[in-house]
């Protein structure tokens, strides 16, 4: 249903309306390391601190270049892994497959979110970490690898930290 209502295939410019100064602090350096340092440096300069768009922007740049559809796809498929680990965590928690569903159709159109499938935000990977802990928080009194599982939840808390602007 996404797909069709977003069409990732069909947009014709680059999603980078807040980041565009990027594609010139990537520098000409063929490493990612060294364009990935360029961008940080840039934008943590400017008192933006978002670390995972950041690793997504250079990678993007180095796939795809200046290639929009291609873009568009890698926010596609950030927010398809949404749609999935939600689907998975409310299955595992007990709701049936139907409301899940309508659950799901909903808010993968719904206002912010919308902004999620066509241009750069922090939310679908802030989303990401949060739904993964939330799987992880799922029957924790009883789980016999609490250890295991507290770390991991803490982990993806510092995860949500560094995907959404400081």
């Amino acid at each position: 249903i996404a797909s069709a209502v977003y069409q990732p295939w069909n947009i014709p410019y680059l999603p980078l309306t807040d980041f565009g100064i990027f594609l010139v602090e990537r520098g000409t350096s063929h490493s990612l390391w060294s364009q990935f340092v360029g961008i940080s440096g840039y934008y943590i300069g400017e008192g933006r601190l978002l670390l995972f768009e950041y690793v997504h922007m250079t990678l993007a740049a180095a796939a795809f270049g200046l290639w929009a559809p291609g873009w568009h796809w890698t926010y596609f498929v950030l927010m398809s892994a949404v749609l999935v680990l939600a689907r998975s965590f409310l299955l595992m928690s007990g709701a049936n497959r139907t409301a899940t569903f309508i659950a799901l159709t909903i808010f993968a159109t719904m206002g912010p979110v919308a902004e999620g499938w066509i241009k750069p935000t922090g939310e679908p990977v802030a989303l990401i970490f949060f739904l993964l802990a939330l799987r992880l928080a799922l029957n924790y009194c009883d789980a016999t690898d609490w250890k295991r599982r507290a770390f991991l939840i803490g982990a993806c808390a510092v995860g949500i930290v560094f995907s959404k602007e400081l």
